[in-house]
C-alpha cells in the first residue's frame, strides 16, 4: 500500500490559540508575547477549529501517516491537551527550544527535511507523498516550491464557523 503523509499545523489550522498570540507590524508572530502566554492555564483555553475534525478523520485512513508540524515549543500541557482531544499521531515535529527564532517557513522546511532524512525517505519523494495543512501563507509558498501539496484550512474554518455563528479571531 502506498504510504501517504498528512501533515497538520496546529495554531490557526486545527486550534484557535489567538487568545495568546499577536503579530508584529511586519506580520510576523511576536514570539516574546507568545512565550509569556504559554502557561498551562492559557494552553488549556485553546479551542478546536472545525479543521480539527479533518485531522481526526485522517487518523483513521489506512495507509495515511498523520504528522503534526508546528512552530510551537511543545510543553507538557500541549501534549496533555492533544491527548484530551484523542490526537495520537505518528510524530510531532516542533521547535526544539526558546532560543530557536527561525521563521515558520524556515523551521518547517528544516523539520520536514530532518523527518524525511531520519526515515530514509528521499525528500522529493516525501514531498510528493505529502499533503500539508497550514494557515500561514509563507509556509504554504515555501513548501509548494519544494513539491508539497499544501492546503489553506482557513476558508474551511471560517465557512464552518460562520455557519455555526461562532467567531474566530485569527492569529
Amino acid at each position: 500500500m502506498l504510504q501517504q503523509y498528512y501533515i497538520f499545523d496546529l495554531d490557526g489550522t486545527v486550534l484557535d490559540s489567538s487568545h495568546r498570540s499577536r503579530e508584529l507590524e511586519d506580520g510576523s508572530i511576536d514570539l516574546d508575547y507568545w512565550r509569556e502566554n504559554c502557561t498551562p492555564e492559557k494552553i488549556a483555553e485553546d479551542m478546536d477549529l472545525p479543521f480539527m475534525e479533518k485531522m481526526l478523520e485522517s487518523m483513521t485512513i489506512p495507509g495515511v501517516n498523520v504528522l503534526i508540524c508546528t512552530s510551537r515549543v511543545m510543553r507538557e500541557q500541549d501534549y496533555i491537551e492533544l491527548a484530551k482531544r484523542n490526537i495520537f499521531v505518528g510524530e510531532i515535529l516542533s521547535r526544539q527550544g526558546e532560543e530557536d527564532t527561525r521563521s515558520d517557513a524556515d523551521l518547517k522546511e528544516w523539520l520536514l527535511r530532518r523527518y524525511a532524512n531520519a526515515n530514509r525517505i528521499p525528500f522529493a519523494e516525501f514531498a510528493k507523498k505529502s499533503i500539508m495543512f497550514d494557515d500561514r501563507a509563507d509556509v504554504r509558498h515555501r513548501l509548494r516550491g519544494l513539491g508539497f501539496r499544501v492546503v489553506d484550512p482557513m476558508p474551511f474554518n471560517l465557512y464552518q464557523l460562520d455557519k455555526s455563528g461562532a467567531y474566530y479571531g485569527g492569529a
